[in-house]
């Protein structure tokens, strides 16, 4: 009997001017266009999105990709966007590529500071 990978999972709450974006699973190639549709919506309405890695378990180089997109898209068009650390394995690839530094990292989704 093989090992069965846990489906990729994308889970959203929202609140009136918050969101949160939860994920499980695998981030990669066949699974980001869902996560990307999740994002790019609720940064068209939301001024504060939290995307939680906590349940992520892999993450190849096109989810890291689409993370740094909506880190760019936040910056440019003024909504807050963080991170919450996923498990080690996945937190590596931010560490590996120098990223770790660059994006806004938190421990729970409630971390992230409201706007202003």
């Amino acid at each position: 009997m093989g090992f069965r990978p846990e489906p990729f999972r994308c889970e959203v709450s929202q609140g009136r001017a918050s969101a949160v974006v939860k994920i499980a699973g695998e981030l990669d190639l066949a699974t980001v266009g869902e996560l990307e549709s999740a994002l790019r919506s609720l940064a068209n309405a939301k001024r504060a999105v939290t995307l939680d890695l906590r349940e992520l378990r892999f993450i190849d180089s096109t989810g890291l990709r689409l993370i740094l997109e909506i880190d760019a898209l936040a910056r440019q068009d003024g909504f807050n966007f963080a991170v919450v650390r996923g498990p080690e394995t996945v937190q590596r690839i931010f560490a590996m590529t120098g990223m770790e530094n660059h994006l806004v990292f938190v421990d729970a989704p409630e971390d992230l500071a409201p706007p202003a």
